[in-house]
This record gives C-alpha cells, sequence and structure tokens, in this order.
C-alpha cells in the first residue's frame, strides 16, 4: 500500500505494460493474475457498473449476482486484453460508513 506521514492509504498499485504478443490460449491455466478486483461503496454502483459496460460492448463473464459465502455484490467482466476484473461492494448495514476510522467517514 501506499504511505503518506506514517498513515496507511489503503490501495496498491498496479503495473501494465504493453507487450508484442497477446497471452497463450491456457494464460488462464497457469501460474499468473487470477483477476484484479475493486470494491464500490454500494450494491446499486455494482449493477450501475454491469449496465454501463454491457452498453459499451463489454464482455461479462459473470453477474452481478450475490456471493453466496458473504453476501457481497460482484461483477466479473474481461478488460480490453483479457484480464479479469471484479467489481464488488458489501451488502453490511451502512457499509462502509460503519466500518470506517472516523476521520474516513463521508457523514
Amino acid at each position: 500500500g501506499q504511505y503518506r506521514g506514517g498513515q496507511s492509504l489503503a490501495f496498491h498499485d498496479i503495473g501494465l505494460y504493453k507487450v508484442p504478443h497477446a497471452a497463450p490460449e491456457n494464460a488462464r491455466k497457469v501460474v499468473g493474475l487470477n483477476h484484479a478486483a475493486f470494491r464500490l461503496r454500494t450494491p446499486e454502483e455494482v449493477d450501475k457498473a454491469a449496465e454501463l459496460l454491457k452498453a459499451n460492448g463489454v464482455k461479462i463473464l459473470k453477474g452481478p449476482l450475490t456471493h453466496k459465502e458473504d453476501d457481497d455484490r460482484y461483477l466479473y467482466f474481461e478488460d480490453p486484453d483479457g484480464n479479469v476484473l471484479e467489481l464488488v461492494a458489501s451488502t453490511l448495514p451502512n457499509y462502509p460508513d460503519a466500518y470506517l476510522g472516523k476521520e474516513r467517514r463521508t457523514e
């Protein structure tokens, strides 16, 4: 994560590079990145993102649905390079404000 003034800002960098050849057909079955997930504030934002992505011809792999194990709302899709990305949002009551430190709440 990134730190400033001794405080974690709770995000990470991802470096993506253009390479001369496409990934092999079996890329998802060998060692490497499975997917990257990005947390949204509300389940409704996941649903809205799904509509926007579909309207723009993005390949939706799964969702929007709700995970059985944690009730998170999710959507899996492919970026133009075939990487799998997930948008996810908690369905816990008052999330995220009830779970953030006072300094990060939106209220």
